[in-house]
């Protein structure tokens, strides 16, 4: 049985215009891997984290550039189990 004292999260931004997948990151939702997660994404010249509401995004994220949301979420999540069905057609 896992313990949820030792969870992991798959953290996955995906492009809104193409729902692609950009880059990931498996871990604990702690701020090192969030930080390194937002290295992967330097690339792509990422501006916008829309987010839950977990203090790693506050403390590594300026305002201005975060947005805590349900509505933009729902959606991605939405979206992406819609390609996972496409794929196991």
């Amino acid at each position: 049985m896992r313990k949820k004292s030792n969870q992991r999260w798959l953290w996955h931004p995906v492009c809104h215009e193409t729902n692609t997948v950009l880059a990931y990151v498996f871990g604990k939702r702690k701020d090192v891997v969030f930080k390194e997660l937002k290295e992967h994404l330097l690339p792509f010249g990422i501006t916008r984290f829309y987010t839950d509401d977990r203090g790693a995004y506050e403390r590594n994220l300026d305002s201005s550039e975060h947005e805590v949301g349900k509505k933009i979420r729902k959606k991605l999540s939405e979206k992406i189990q819609i390609s996972e069905q496409e794929l196991s057609d």
